[in-house]
């Protein structure tokens, strides 16, 4: 048997809080650096016991123009 855990994934923590910690953080608006340090501080909250490791990455895409014409 394999176990793999992770602070932040552990107990469903990220199934549980999606919606105030993952979805914003869909939002061109928001700011990466402060959503990932609130996903650790609600880490260190459920799950202090376990590592915590996360790791976001915006990436914006806008289309070739050019193809269009």
């Amino acid at each position: 048997m394999i176990y793999q855990s992770d602070g932040l994934t552990d107990n469903d923590l990220l199934e549980t809080y999606w919606q105030s910690h993952i979805d914003p953080m869909l939002s061109s608006q928001t700011n990466l650096d402060q959503s990932v340090a609130g996903l650790i501080e609600l880490a260190n909250q459920y799950n202090g016991h376990d590592n915590i490791t996360a790791i976001a990455v915006r990436a914006k895409v806008r289309p070739n123009l050019d193809q269009l014409q």
